[in-house]
């Protein structure tokens, strides 16, 4: 009777693969640490592009389980960031300031009759 037995890639290759297995989620946070819309776009743009080679080069032993993170990235580029909401005269919606400031004048629609 034959015997197979099964091992990980942790077992096989050893601690330093954890470095290359972080490379990918390291690239994928990257656009949380950038402001801007178009910074964001510019980044996201730049790391499926990163992705790609990964995977390419990967394709071979590790690469193909990144499939699914550049296809997460792939469609991430198509979501807008959000825009910034149109003001009433006198409130501020903006957080930062939010927590300063509050609105000087009621919402009309909102008073009760």
């Amino acid at each position: 009777m034959e015997r197979t037995t099964r091992m990980s890639l942790l077992s096989t290759e050893g601690p330093s693969v954890l470095i290359v297995v972080a490379v990918p989620v390291l690239l994928v946070m990257l656009p949380l640490t950038v402001r801007g819309a178009t910074a964001i776009r510019r980044s996201r743009i730049a790391i499926v592009a990163l992705l790609a080679v990964l995977v390419i080069l990967g394709a071979m032993s590790i690469g193909v389980f990144f499939v699914p993170t550049l296809i997460a990235m792939t469609v991430s580029m198509s979501v807008q960031t959000p825009r910034k909401r149109t003001q009433h005269p006198g409130c501020v919606h903006d957080l930062e300031r939010a927590l300063r400031t509050r609105c000087s004048q009621k919402d009309p629609s909102r008073q009760n009759p």
